[in-house]
């Protein structure tokens, strides 16, 4: 465990040196493993339940391989890979093991008997899982050693990563401790010839003292990797809520993992850091700042024992908590390093400046029990005003008067000593000895190794600091002696408590369950635990005695006649093992009984040994990057030191969630740029830069801003840099410019610690997101197409710093190895002519069986011979699976609303939470289904679709359909940003705007909860219900006019009870998930089709770039991942195959999402086929086939022809009866894709507001069923009808001014109605045969980065129709026996057919369509309107025979599909308040170029085209 709370007085005191870490690992050559923690976390919960029963060995071996693999994914070395478990500990190290294990042996024990005594079902105790079995030496760690062993073979010899290094296993047979066993391997590999003084290291690991033991290395390229580190609730108010929640079922189901989120600690960092520190100390000292700073290092970890770890207790007046850590790092900067003295050398104790140091500790020893004493005081009366039930701890209660009265007691109750304190007693000279004793043995244990295995502090206190005299001559008497440690059965009878005889072997067991055993006496049946000023359960010390070694090893000499010979061939302490991969040798198969045998194994295994050494030396080699030189990865705040002021502030930085409640060291930072404007900086633009000091990233320079200006970077088409732009900002950008450089000031000091007087320019760049390969197979960085916006304090430019550069990230031609003879890759070319195959080759995964050279000049010899595995036959899903992600299956939040003649305000409303006021009990009457605030719904009912930046960008129909994220919206300092704070250009959807969708299970108990409670649903439409206190008399009426409230409340509880949502467990609102119950099916059908036939395909001469490669190699030997040369769309129950090399999921995998995650970048994916590494997703699941995987490794495959002929004949709605209603849905699917929302009330006349263009009549939009009607009406200014009278709107419908209103009309394939008959539709509107009118609300919301509404409304262009109209005077005449034509005549007055198409998506825009063709020759546009028309002029229809005649003689026209390619790129933004502007200009090259050029394009095809027109 190391020092108790050292991590987060770490992170509180030093802010930067905490980094999130998700991807982009630094170029590490070295990854160690202390396995013990995650043992620990596969095994079991930190709780303790007697009730629960433990999980089958194999599943929680399987989840230790799949830990291991995540490990190894998320850091990936390219030369050692060392896994370390502890093996049998020293002497001095069993003590505190053995009070662990009691301690969890004895609160099992008592749990158990009070959960027997509640009458609670306890599984028996060999299903119950005992951690104490976690120990050296037991059944259980022999087991876990050998397939640990078994998975590293299985790793070596199927994932090319593992085979890129060697992997040292020092498993439980192994002596020591597995974090001191990783760092004895770093020194001594250190101290060889040759080594290099640049290479880099992690350490995973869960104890404190890493980053003691990481510092003493001397290694200044060293990280420290755990999990993302979260606290409970700090305040009352946040408890509370956090129980209320919890109560209601308002948490996040645990089964929904989101994707891994690990922390980096930054060794350098923290050097960088102290550096900064005591330098500041020297100078408050009035002292030179001139030290040798790795001595300093050495100091500061010897100071760090007195605070705690695991050899010896703590200086009972020093702790981390009330900030002793800086106060002697003070006393020693100022009474020790002021006068060029140092505590150590070389790791040797210089005990003379030792004792000074320690005197002067000693000296504020009374003022520190004072205010301890004090505090506890405050502590335990706010405890007892929380908690009526809580007992003051009396035990400090008597005040302390002075230091010798606190000793006389100190050491008289807590040592025993009989006369009290007596400095020159026996008593006191023995417990001095052993703690110099302790210090000496801890700093050789630390910087050296082991001194003596048998060595222990034989106290359970330590001595005071004013106490530790005459040190020197103490310490001249020590000696060690090296001894042999424990076999690992010795231990186990050390440190076992009687309460886990089961983990040992059977022949120990009346050793410890006897009454008559030799070690009974050091076995207590009740242990005592020292509580006195602890808070935490697990800070109290464990009073048990102290096993005697000779009693110890005769007992267990006695047994060994007993002992199984199985259990005698584990009792060993034995070597570390390499393995390696070896092409060369001969393969091999291993056994393996828990998960079958590994076949064609070409792993070497073989014992090793550290490499050897006479004695380390601390210190820097010579060569190793540290100051102004640095390594790409590695963070180091040298680049900025110049220009950085210490200060220290409490409470101003947030840290794990929470403000801090000491002293944060702040850098107080100056502009490197002296930036006032961004004349400076304009160079900047875009160039590549390094940016979020002091942690760099690679970007590009899109923009620079100031107040006043801003200089933005303009690009060909071909991508390359063209110069830049200069634009003056108006009043709204200045000010808005204003409120982002001051949420970047405020962010920046509390995420990073770092202050700032003034941001004056803010920097935007294109953040690198990795590498990506072109057709030419040149390999080259790319940069996400966001923006993320920097302060110019947080930017580097290249050149000035000395950086040696990532091989990872170096531009170069793709190398021959990673597409030579075994390369695997994936197939993404057309379906081979040659082989007939029943299902498509697409996505099959194979290798390569012959490769030619490939010259990148001529692309000559550029094809290869692939063998490939295909499938026989399509997997099946079920129905259900399909149904359930269907668009039709969700309806948006409004279009419900109306549907069951409600407001959405109202809708809303019951969909969340509804409580009763406490006079009625605070009790739940309103569904649950989602939660806005929390941004969570319940799985299967509910789901948040998030608006795009650009409601015009049309790059899929499917407005469920996600492409990948290529990087984080915003910098890491602004990750914690609330909804209010402005972010600007930094980022959009912050407060997770957008449309709820609900499925058609939840529309069916909404619909019946509106129906069976209409009182209550009639009270919330009539406004004034608080959702946190609903008070049932004002709901009482109509049928409930004369029931009782608690009758009422207890109806509504027993609905909602019946519908079964208590027990739905609640997601993340924007991400996609299938329910428990269709995994099940999915399951079952994956287990009867588990067998599907497959054949090896060999293809010829097939394209490299047919072919995706899924990973190269760089200069440095690390392996690259490279993304697919495509984008891609996901879905919700898409077929994908894993096209990721390396990882625990099998490469060319096929599998199907079934969650899309939050984060844009990962998806839950359930495999066809189990698979070792995989999950069951805690519970949903039965077998291990699933797993979290990015989708940068997935190719979706093409669906099956019945799946598109499904897809394709699926209804979408009940109103598909005709053609029109079809394009009518389409448009709206469209406009949902866009955060669009449609009103789909059909033939009612909605409230248009003043400032919008008012409603078209029904019988003014001809609808064709071979062209696009689908059309947004002409602006405001374009129209001349008369304005709805306010009896039009709906009754009890409210007008929403933030919506423009269009219309679009969908007709039967019949003449055009007369007036009558239109009225006649309106009705027959609201059945399932079609729709006559729907009204289309465009709505966005103002200040989310959307368009605003009024200018898109206002400044929609027109399109005219690219073929000539007929005259006004002569209509139109349909000769389509689909068609419905509509004159539009209106005197001389009367205009041509305007509007604009939807932009249709890319995947339709080749398609072709059929126009009706017009007496003259011309095509009919695809629809005309006018202002004012008539209802009654409609001409007759032709006669179905000359309509047929004439229908084969149609000229084939595409329609004007035109995609505003400036916004699809994002080379057009839309920020806050610029949007009208942008917008108006850009319509300007919309209508006089995109349009016009599509004209042109149509119009030569006509001329190519023969004329065939009927008369």
């Amino acid at each position: 465990m190391g020092v108790p709370k050292f991590f987060r007085w770490a992170a509180e005191r030093y802010p930067s040196i905490i980094t999130p870490f998700k991807d982009s690992p630094p170029p590490v050559d070295n990854l160690y493993l202390d396995i013990n923690g995650i043992i620990h976390n596969c095994t079991h919960p930190n709780d303790i339940d007697a009730t629960r029963r433990s999980p089958t060995e194999k599943e929680m071996i399987q989840a230790m391989f799949t830990y291991l693999e995540k490990l190894f994914n998320a850091i990936q070395p390219r030369k050692y890979f060392l896994l370390a478990v502890d093996g049998v500990a020293p002497r001095a190290k069993m003590n505190q093991q053995r009070q662990r294990r009691y301690r969890a042996g004895y609160e099992m024990m008592i749990a158990r008997e009070e959960a027997l005594a509640m009458g609670e079902e306890v599984p028996e105790e060999k299903d119950v899982f005992d951690s104490n079995c976690i120990t050296p030496g037991t059944p259980f760690m022999v087991r876990v050693s050998t397939e640990f062993q078994y998975f590293i073979t299985m790793k070596l010899a199927t994932d090319p990563a593992w085979q890129n290094c060697q992997v040292i296993f020092s498993g439980h047979d192994c002596p020591g401790e597995g974090e001191h066993k990783i760092v004895d391997f770093v020194r001594r590999r250190k101290m060889q010839p040759g080594y290099d003084p640049n290479e880099t290291h992690c350490m995973y690991g869960l104890d404190a003292d890493l980053v003691m033991l990481s510092l003493a290395t001397h290694e200044p390229h060293f990280v420290l990797l755990r999990e993302v580190v979260t606290f409970g609730p700090g305040s009352r108010k946040e408890r509370e809520r956090q129980e209320e929640d919890e109560a209601k079922g308002i948490v996040k189901d645990k089964a929904f993992h989101k994707a891994d989120e690990f922390v980096l600690l930054h060794i350098g960092l923290f050097r960088d850091y102290l550096q900064l520190e005591v330098r500041e100390c020297m100078t408050r000292a009035g002292a030179v700042a001139d030290f040798d700073f790795e001595r300093v290092i050495d100091d500061f970890v010897f100071m760090c024992f007195f605070i705690g770890n695991d050899f010896l207790p703590t200086l009972p007046t020093v702790g981390i908590n009330d900030g002793s850590m800086p106060v002697m790092l003070h006393l020693y900067c100022a009474h020790v390093l002021s006068k060029n003295k140092y505590l150590t050398n070389n790791g040797i104790i210089d005990w003379r400046n030792a004792e000074l140091w320690m005197n002067e500790v000693g000296k504020l020893e009374f003022e520190t029990l004072r205010r301890r004493q004090q505090e506890e005081a405050e502590f335990q009366k706010h405890r007892a005003r929380r908690d009526p039930t809580h007992e003051v701890d009396t035990t400090n209660a008597m005040p302390i008067t002075s230091i010798l009265e606190f000793k006389q007691r100190y050491y008289g109750e807590k040592h025993g000593f009989a006369g009290g304190w007596d400095a020159n007693s026996d008593d006191m000279r023995k417990l001095r000895e052993h703690y110099v004793e302790g210090l000496m043995w801890v700093m050789a244990y630390y910087y050296q190794g082991v001194p003596s295995w048998k060595w222990f502090f034989p106290h359970y206190y330590a001595p005071m600091a004013s106490d530790m005299i005459n040190l020197p001559a103490i310490a001249a008497g020590v000696h060690f002696d090296l001894g042999k440690p424990f076999f690992p059965h010795q231990q186990l009878l050390a440190v076992l408590p009687p309460m886990s005889y089961l983990s040992m072997p059977k022949a120990y067991w009346p050793l410890l369950r006897s009454p008559n055993s030799p070690l009974a006496k050091y076995l207590p049946d009740h242990i005592v635990i020292d509580r006195e000023g602890a808070r935490a359960p697990w800070e109290g010390i464990v009073l048990i005695p102290f096993i005697d070694e000779r009693v110890l090893v005769a007992a267990y000499d006695s047994v060994q006649k007993n002992v199984e010979p199985d259990d005698a061939a584990n009792n060993v302490n034995g070597p570390p093992l390499r393995f390696r991969f070896d092409s060369n040798m001969m393969p091999y198969e291993l056994d393996d009984s828990m998960f079958g045998p590994l076949r064609n194994v070409l792993v070497q295994r073989e014992v090793y040994s550290f490499p050897s050494i006479d004695r380390f030396i601390p210190q820097l080699c010579p060569g190793a990057f540290v100051g102004t030189r640095q390594l790409e990865g590695f963070s180091t705040m040298q680049s900025k030191l110049n220009l950085i002021r210490p200060s220290f502030e409490a409470g101003v930085v947030t840290i794990f969630g929470r403000p801090t409640k000491s002293d944060s060291l702040l850098l107080n930072t100056r502009d490197a740029f002296s930036a006032k404007s961004i004349d400076p900086v304009a160079t900047l633009v875009g160039k590549e830069v390094l940016v979020g000091f002091p942690h760099y990233k690679r970007a590009r320079v899109a923009s620079v801003k100031d107040v006043h200006r801003s200089m933005t970077a303009s690009y060909s088409k071909e991508g390359t840099y063209s110069g830049a732009k200069e634009h003056k900002n108006n009043r709204d950008e200045s000010v808005a410019f204003l409120k982002e450089a001051d949420t970047h000031a405020r962010f920046m000091k509390s995420q990073l610690g770092i202050a700032v007087e003034q941001v004056d320019v803010l920097v935007y760049v294109h953040r690198f997101n990795g590498m990506q390969m072109t057709r030419r197979g040149h390999i080259e960085r790319h940069f996400a197409s966001t923006w993320t916006c920097y302060p110019i304090h947080l930017i580097a430019t290249k050149d000035s710093i000395d950086m040696k550069v990532d091989s990872r990230y170096e531009e170069r031609d793709r190398s021959e190895d990673d597409c030579a003879f075994g390369a695997r890759c994936a197939y993404i070319g057309p379906q081979p002519k040659s082989k007939r195959s029943p299902v498509e080759v697409y996505g099959s995964c194979g290798t390569v069986v012959t490769a030619g050279q490939h010259d990148t000049t001529t692309l000559q010899g550029d094809h290869l011979t692939v063998r490939l595995k295909v499938f026989q036959e399509p997997l099946r899903l079920p129905a259900d699976l399909t149904h359930f992600a269907a668009q039709r299956n969700w309806t948006a939040l409004p279009q419900v609303a109306v549907s069951m003649d409600i407001m959405p305000r109202t809708l809303t409303m019951i969909c969340s939470s509804l409580v009763t006021s406490p006079a009625f009990g605070s009790r739940e009457i309103g569904l649950c289904l989602k939660f806005t605030g929390r941004c969570l719904a319940k799985v299967g009912y509910a789901k948040l679709v998030q608006h795009s930046l650009n409601p015009w960008y049309m790059g899929n129909r499917d407005i469920f359909a996600r492409m990948e994220k290529d990087t984080e919206d915003i910098g890491y300092h602004l990750e914690k940003a609330e909804k209010g704070d402005f972010v600007g250009n930094a980022s959009n959807n912050r407060g997770g705007s957008g449309t709820w969708y609900f499925s058609r299970d939840a529309q069916d108990v909404l619909r019946e909860y509106v129906t069976r409670f209409r009182p209550l649903i009639q009270c919330i439409e009539d406004g004034g219900v608080n959702s946190n206190s609903v008070e049932p008399p004002m709901f009482l009426t109509g049928k409930w006019r004369d029931r009782d409230a608690d009758e009422v409340l207890t109806e509504i509880e027993g609905f909602l009870l019946g519908t079964g949502l208590r027990e739905t467990p609640m997601i993340t609102a924007t991400e996609e998930a299938f329910p428990k119950q269709l995994l099940e099916q999915l399951e079952a059908s994956l287990s009867e089709q588990r067998d599907r036939p497959f054949k090896e395909l060999t293809l010829r001469q097939v394209s490299r770039h047919q072919l995706y490669f899924p990973v190269t190699r760089s200069s440095g030997g690390h392996l690259v991942p490279l993304p697919l040369p495509q984008e891609q769309t996901f879905r919700l129950g898409s077929r994908v195959v894993n096209c990721r090399a390396t990882g625990s999921t099998p490469f060319g995998a096929p599998g199907t999402i079934v969650r899309l995650l939050a984060s844009g970048r990962e998806a839950e994916v359930v495999y066809d086929q189990p698979f070792t590494g995989g999950t069951r997703l805690d519970g949903r699941l039965q077998d291990t086939r699933a797993a979290i995987t990015k989708l940068s490794a997935l190719l979706v495959l093409k669906p099956t022809d019945a799946e598109a002929e499904e897809a394709a004949t699926a209804p979408t709605t009940a109103v598909n009866a005709t053609e029109g209603a079809a394009q009518l849905r389409e448009l709206n699917l469209l406009l949902h894709a866009n955060g669009i929302h449609v009103d789909a009330a059909a033939g009612r006349a909605a409230m248009t507001p003043p400032s919008l263009p008012p409603s078209r009549s029904p019988h003014t939009v001809a609808s064709h069923s071979s062209g696009n009607n689908t059309l947004v009406p002409k602006p405001r200014s374009a129209a001349t009808t008369t304005e709805p009278s306010p009896s039009a709107a709906f009754a009890g419908k409210r007008s929403t001014p933030a919506s423009a209103t269009a219309h679009l009309s969908s007709t039967p394939s019949s003449a055009a109605p007369s007036a009558a008959a239109a009225a006649a539709d309106v009705d027959a509107s609201m059945t399932d045969t079609h729709v006559s009118v729907g009204h289309v609300k465009l709505t966005a919301s103002p200040g989310s980065g959307g368009i605003s509404v009024q200018d898109l409304a206002r400044q929609l262009p027109q399109r005219m129709s690219p073929i000539a109209s007929a005259p006004v005077n002569h209509p139109p005449t349909s000769t389509s026996t689909t068609t419905t034509t509509t004159t539009t005549t209106a005197g001389a007055g009367a205009v041509p057919a305007s509007g604009i198409t939807i932009p249709a998506p890319k995947s339709v825009q080749q398609q072709h369509t059929v126009h009706p063709v017009s007496a003259a020759g011309t095509a009919v546009p695809a629809s005309s309107s006018s202002p004012n028309p008539p209802p009654q002029t409609t001409p007759s229809p032709a006669p179905a025979k000359e309509v047929n005649e004439d229908a084969a003689a149609v000229r084939k026209a595409r329609d004007i599909h035109v995609i505003p390619d400036d916004f699809v790129s994002g080379r057009l933004r839309l920020t806050y308040k610029n949007t009208g502007s942008v917008f108006r200009n850009w319509l300007d090259t919309f209508t006089a170029d995109a349009v016009a050029k599509t004209v042109r394009k149509m119009e030569e095809e006509e001329a190519k085209a023969p004329r065939n027109v009927a008369v």
